[in-house]
């Protein structure tokens, strides 16, 4: 392989240019150019010689024709298939490997969405008690019979647990809690300080960190509830992923 195309040939490798690899060996478009040129190339001088071969990671020899280069796509590891079409992809203009770039992360990206899919279809449901009110909305009790419903959800152990889930409207329990999660409940008549759960007071569902004396919202730009009588609906056990 002559020098003009072995040098092309590294220059593209390394993704640059004419002019760019001009000015970094320091010589004159024009000159490199006559490098690189298919008719009446020009064999560079010696110390330009060594600049190119000290530039590509490749000997004098090598580019002399005197011994086989260096395997300059040896470290990325690719199979034979792969660095082939890597050869050809690095002998095509910019335009074309550009267009090429976008192809592959369109179908990177369309292949990441479906492996989503799949992975969201293979996932096991589980059938629970849904609440059709939400918490902080409305007046009603969230357990009666005409406000429950029966709903597919994501299988999970918080799921499996939960005796019903029920959906949540405002962010008075940010960051904990965020508007339009769907919590898992363990029903029961009682939680302890500190733990969260969902109460009726007054007719109305809440979502709150049960207090010493107060039901506390984590978010402080929402004020607690002091209530002497209240119900407890269950426990906070997690949330529907």
């Amino acid at each position: 392989m002559d020098i003009n195309i072995k040098l092309k040939q590294l220059r593209k490798q390394k993704g640059i240019n004419q002019e760019e690899a001009a000015d970094l060996l320091g010589v004159s478009l024009s000159s490199y150019q006559k490098y690189e040129r298919e008719k009446n190339s020009v064999t560079p001088s010696l110390e330009v010689l060594m600049k190119l071969a000290d530039f590509y990671d490749v000997t004098t020899d090598y580019l002399l024709g005197r011994e086989p280069g260096a395997d300059t796509l040896a470290p990325l590891g690719l199979e034979i298939g792969e660095k082939s079409a890597l050869e050809v992809y690095l002998q095509l203009p910019e335009d074309k490997r550009q267009v090429i770039i976008d192809t592959m992360i369109a179908l990177g990206a369309a292949a990441k969405q479906s492996r989503e899919v799949s992975a969201q279809e293979l996932r096991k449901m589980i059938t629970k008690k849904f609440s059709c009110l939400l918490t902080s909305a409305g007046t009603g009790e969230l357990l009666d019979d005409e406000n429950i419903e029966m709903r597919e959800f994501p299988d999970s152990p918080q799921v499996r647990e939960a005796d019903i889930i029920i959906p949540v409207d405002g962010n008075s329990m940010e960051p904990e809690i965020s508007d339009g999660d769907q919590l898992c409940i363990k029903c029961c008549d009682d939680i302890d300080v500190g733990e969260i759960g969902v109460f009726i007071v007054d007719g109305k569902g809440y979502v709150k960190q049960k207090g010493e004396d107060r039901l506390i919202s984590l978010n402080p730009e929402y004020d607690d509830i002091y209530a002497k009588e209240y119900k407890c609906v269950g426990k906070v056990i997690g949330k529907v992923e």
